[in-house]
């Protein structure tokens, strides 16, 4: 199943994602901001390196925008919206 996954920086988000990963799903999450401004310093950065290692991140992309609409249509089963 193809899901669409926002707030998968946050820590119960990327505990959710993992787990659907896990179970053979393929994950798209959007982050709202650009991947440059999750630092280091920033308190999401760990978060959001693993969860670049696991599903299909797209930065700048926030609920209901044009480039959310685009990741609809191009193929989502489920959209997950925490």
């Amino acid at each position: 199943m193809n899901i669409l996954f926002t707030g998968g920086s946050s820590f119960s988000g990327y505990w959710f994602v993992r787990a659907l990963v896990m179970a053979g799903h393929s994950v798209t999450c959007t982050l709202r901001r650009p991947l440059v401004s999750y630092r280091e310093s920033h308190p999401r950065s760990e978060r959001v390196d693993r969860l670049l290692q696991i599903a299909d991140v797209v930065d700048g992309a926030s609920f209901g925008d044009e480039e959310f609409r685009r990741l609809i249509r191009r193929g989502t089963d489920v959209v997950a919206h925490h």
